[in-house]
């Protein structure tokens, strides 16, 4: 029997093996067509089987055969051998005949025992018989299963070879035999690429425990199920190679019964590529359903005709559509969309035609949640299928146009500004050349404004501002255009007027602007100087009717009169400023004189600071003031240049005088140069001079913006010990967060504040508040513009610092101020003003 045994087993081995043949075979076959290679692995493998099984029984017939001649064979034998015992038995009768009495019952007793044992064994050959047919059965029934399964991995694997994509084939066959299947997975067998896949020889990954198969964190996944007998089991995990890596595989796994035995057989697939093309699809899937902007795909269609149907979305497009995201699959895009405009149809049908992206921009859509403007694109996908992208607009055209409306349209009233007046008036002038029509220009100034700015406050100015703006506008027709230029002036393009127009609309502006104005219960009156020019009588060209116009307003306004039109004479001030203008290099070429005005201390009446001011030696006009070239060499570029040679020329008065100190004033445009506080350096260093005797002045307008290059300038020149001033303080609307940043030493009263303190009590109570801020910001006051006595007395009174004005000196050469400061004491002991200082 043992022997019959292991021949079934070794029968089981062969069988194996063949599988394992067949298998071979059945991965050479992968490259042929799937059909042919199907039905050519099938017939092997179904004659293979039928010849095990043919085998199989020849071998259980050639077995009964046997073992039922050798069961015969012992049951002669066992009869032979009761006949010799009955032999023996008469001979002991014969030889004690004495005793056969006696002994009769025991020889019967003994040739029933032998008779039960003899029939004994006769039984259990019966048994092994038995045992031998079950066996036999057992083994065709193992063999019929083991030709199913064989089919059914032919089936698999031609199924696999048809319908999934080269991702690397079978690479390994496993035989999995697991006594307990939740907790052990003992690998019996290996087949396969199982070196060149894990870099293990077969033997070696054989004999590793699962925990050195398998990565840590799917152990979990890698367990099977004993309740799945003939089920297939596919689970994804990652295997550990030999070199410490990992490779993520599929494992199709399927567990039969065999008797009471368990078996799983499964393959190996190497998914690393799929799974990272699956990962990179995963992430652009995930970019495409949390995208903000919506996204519509379009089934591919064959013709125009056919009518477009949605084939994915995503929920930004769903929201939309206030339907959810998986309802429109599969649906025609006029049902799940019917909102959409035409030209979206329209840009489909042209794509499908031309296979060119297609774009829009600024559509506007009426969708179920409002109506919104869009860009959107088309673009042909590698199936056939359209996505439509669309991005949301609204926002950014809305900001666009408040862009586009602040950078053309004053802020406060809401009118076109002077570019968009230029602009406007460009164009009119155009139709001028195109029509052999006419234009006019009104630009108009207000009077009295700056009183009522400076008196009421801001908040009135700015209303009536407004009001002027309004009238203005509801007086002229839709093709004119009123703009504000800014402060108090305005100006109207008038398409189509002539002089005598101009004439007559200039007097119902002026009524309109010296209506009375209701301010917060409070009338108030202004009368506006208008000018007049019209083209091409006046000019052809935008720039040059607007310097036309502007000068007859100015002309208005000097002559006191409401209306000037343009005249040529009248362009002499401006003939005067271009003559100027070229003869600037002058200035800076031994034209510049620098005269200066003291300082005065008002706790001990002397002089210790002077103010550096430039004047022009002209060599047609004479001496001419800076008002009148200044504003010339800020649009030459020249200013920079004016500055150095100021100080320079005033730190050579002030270095043979110890004991005085100079004010330069620095434009705004020096500020910006970060270079300035080692320029200024160069200049104190050259000239032997300490920079504490140095006074940067630097009027408060032009420092209004807290610009960082301008607070690091200043803070640059602090540190090296040059003291910096805040000059015209009051007219600039300083915030004090921004004084609080800027290092200064002083700040200066503008003197219009100063010029008005006895007469006008706002006046007095700016210059007090400007006093007490110094002061409890640390710095000291200078009133500019003192020009009697009893303004004098009142700021003394107030604890101002320092005066300055024609009280106690004109500007003038450094020699006569030198001379004056020489003589004494400005104030006396009283603070009275000192003999010849009147």
């Amino acid at each position: 029997m043992t022997e019959h045994h292991q021949t079934s087993t070794a029968r089981e081995r062969e069988l194996e093996i063949e599988v394992a043949r067949l298998t071979a075979e059945l991965e050479t076959l992968q490259g042929e067509d799937a059909t042919a290679a199907t039905s050519r692995f099938l017939a092997m493998a179904a004659a293979t089987v039928d010849q095990a099984v043919e085998d199989a029984r020849r071998e259980a017939d050639e077995i009964v055969e046997e073992v039922s001649a050798q069961a015969e064979a012992m049951a002669e034998q066992l009869l032979a051998d009761t006949d010799r015992a009955q032999e023996t038995i008469d001979e002991a009768n014969a030889e004690a005949e004495e005793i056969k009495a006696a002994a009769a019952s025991d020889a019967e007793n003994l040739v029933q025992i032998e008779r039960e044992k003899v029939a004994g064994e006769i039984e259990a050959l019966a048994e092994v018989r038995g045992a031998l047919e079950d066996e036999r059965d057992s083994l065709e029934t193992y063999h019929e299963e083991l030709r199913r399964r064989v089919q059914e991995l032919a089936e698999s694997m031609v199924s696999f070879m048809t319908t999934e994509p080269p991702l690397g084939a079978a690479a390994a066959i496993d035989n999995l035999v697991a006594p307990q299947l939740e907790a052990v997975l003992e690998l019996t067998r290996v087949v396969g690429w199982v070196e060149s896949l894990l870099g293990y020889t077969p033997t070696e990954w054989r004999d590793l425990p699962v925990s050195r198969r398998v990565h840590p964190d799917d152990l979990a996944a890698y367990r099977l199920d004993a309740a799945s007998v003939g089920e297939a089991d596919v689970r994804e995990v990652r295997l550990r190679c030999a070199d410490g890596s990992n490779l993520r595989v599929r494992e199709v796994v399927r567990q039969m019964a065999v008797g009471d035995r368990r078996y799983f057989r499964g393959v190996i697939l190497d998914i690393a590529e799929e799974a990272a093309v699956r990962e990179e699809v995963d992430r652009l899937a995930a970019v495409v359903a949390n995208q903000s902007e919506p996204l519509l795909v379009v089934a591919g269609r064959e013709a125009a005709a056919i009518e477009p149907r949605v084939l994915q979305m995503n929920p930004a497009f769903a929201a939309l559509a206030g339907i959810d995201a998986a309802e429109g699959g599969g649906r025609l895009l006029a049902d799940v969309a019917p909102w959409l405009p035409a030209s979206v149809r329209a840009d489909l049908d042209d794509v499908l035609d031309s296979g060119r992206v297609a774009d829009r921009d600024d559509v506007e859509i009426a969708t179920p949640t409002g109506v919104r403007t869009f860009d959107y694109e088309l673009v042909v996908l590698p199936d056939g299928a359209v996505g439509v992208q669309f991005a949301d607009v609204t926002d950014r055209k809305h900001a666009t146009e408040l862009i586009r409306h602040q950078a053309f349209h004053d802020p406060l009233t809401s009118l076109p500004n002077r570019s968009l007046l230029f602009d406007r008036l460009t164009q009119a002038l155009a139709g001028l050349r195109r029509d052999g029509t006419t234009v006019g220009l009104l630009p108009l100034d207000l009077n009295q404004f700056k009183e009522i700015n400076d008196t009421r406050g801001h908040g009135y100015g700015d209303e009536l501002l407004t009001t002027v703006g309004v009238r203005l506008s509801d007086m002229m027709r839709e093709v004119d255009t009123v703009a504000r230029l800014g402060g108090d002036e305005f100006a109207i393009v008038l398409n189509g007027a002539s002089e005598a127009d101009l004439q007559e609309i200039s007097g119902r502006v002026a009524d309109a602007v010296k209506a009375p104005v209701r301010l917060e219960g409070i009338e108030v009156e202004v009368t506006a100087s208008i000018g007049g020019a019209v083209a091409p009588t006046h000019g052809t060209d935008a720039h040059t009717l607007l310097q036309r116009s502007d000068i007859a307003m100015y002309d208005a306004k000097r002559s006191g009169t409401p209306y000037r039109l343009y005249v040529p004479d009248d362009d002499r001030h401006s003939l005067d400023r271009l003559t100027l203008m070229g003869e600037l290099r002058h200035l800076l070429d031994g034209g510049l004189r620098v005269w200066f005005q003291p300082k005065v201390d008002l706790r001990t009446g002397r002089v210790h600071e002077m103010e550096a001011l430039a004047r022009w030696q002209h060599k047609r006009l004479g001496l001419v003031g800076p008002g009148q070239f200044i504003g010339l060499c800020e649009v030459s570029g020249l200013v920079a240049d004016l500055t150095f040679a100021v100080l320079d020329q005033a730190l050579d008065t002030i270095k043979d005088w110890p004991d005085q100190r100079v004010a330069v004033n620095v434009p705004v445009r020096n500020l910006y140069d970060r270079r300035l506080p080692d320029a200024v350096m160069d200049k104190l260093n050259a000239a032997g001079i300490a920079p504490d005797r140095l006074i940067l002045e630097i009027t408060e307008r032009e420092i209004m913006e807290d610009h960082r290059a301008i607070v690091d300038v200043l803070g640059a020149l602090h540190e090296q010990g040059v003291r910096i001033s805040i000059d015209d303080f009051g007219t600039g609307f300083s915030s004090l967060t921004h004084l609080r940043r800027l290092p200064l030493h002083e700040i200066k009263i503008d003197q219009s504040f100063i010029s008005g303190m006895l007469d006008r009590e706002n006046d007095y109570i700016i210059a007090r508040s400007i006093i007490d801020l110094a002061y409890n910001l640390g710095h000291r006051v200078v009133a500019e513009g003192v020009e009697d006595t009893a303004t004098l007395a009142l700021l003394r009174g107030l604890g101002c610092d320092i005066a300055q004005g024609f009280l106690f000196a004109r500007p003038g050469p450094s020699e006569r101020i030198r001379r004056q400061i020489e003589s004494g004491p400005a104030l006396d002991d009283e603070g009275i003003l000192a003999r010849g200082n009147a």
